[in-house]
């Protein structure tokens, strides 16, 4: 029987924007989102950079952030690998790239249940003695994080909160 783990109530959440138009209307979100690495890092840079200075010393060191980096329509977001790799060097931790999801992802500008099919799933080697925080652009409902929560935790791992620059509905 498949066990089902959320997010643990004890992590820390936090979230920058609670509209997604804040994040889109940046000049740079599109080819970010297509694959462009130095207009990711710049669209991090300009709407998360003060936001995760004032999260400072809420992660423990050395953490692991890792997104739920996924083959997407549009391109491969080089947004997550961005906000990986600057929470990583900003919190004293590392960005975990070994962790990827098996599924091409099609959720810019699909509804809610299209969202919904179908279930992440994700592959990778999870380090047991680093806790993990989970990084993400947008999130709507919170299940993809769940499901990458659930896929560290079954394998042993831990949680100890999540970024996510805009967090929608």
């Amino acid at each position: 029987m498949e066990r089902f783990y959320s997010i643990p109530r004890h992590a820390w959440h936090y979230h920058r924007f609670t509209q997604d138009a804040d994040i889109k209307s940046h000049p740079a979100y599109y080819s970010a989102k297509a694959g462009d690495f130095d207009a990711a890092l710049t669209l991090v840079e300009n709407l998360a950079e003060a936001f995760l200075k004032s999260l400072k010393g809420r992660f423990p060191l050395g953490a692991n952030f890792a997104s739920p980096y996924a083959k997407e329509a549009t391109g491969d977001n080089a947004i997550l690998l961005a906000l990986s790799l600057v929470c990583g060097h900003a919190f004293s931790g590392n960005s975990d790239t070994d962790i990827v999801q098996l599924q091409k992802v099609f959720h810019t500008g699909a509804d809610p249940m299209e969202r919904l099919m179908p279930r992440p799933s994700f592959e990778g080697q999870v380090d047991t003695h680093v806790p993990y925080v989970l990084v993400d652009d947008v999130t709507s409902m919170g299940r993809t994080l769940a499901e990458l929560a659930n896929f560290i935790r079954i394998n042993g791992g831990r949680i100890a909160g999540t970024i996510v620059i805009g967090k929608c509905g």
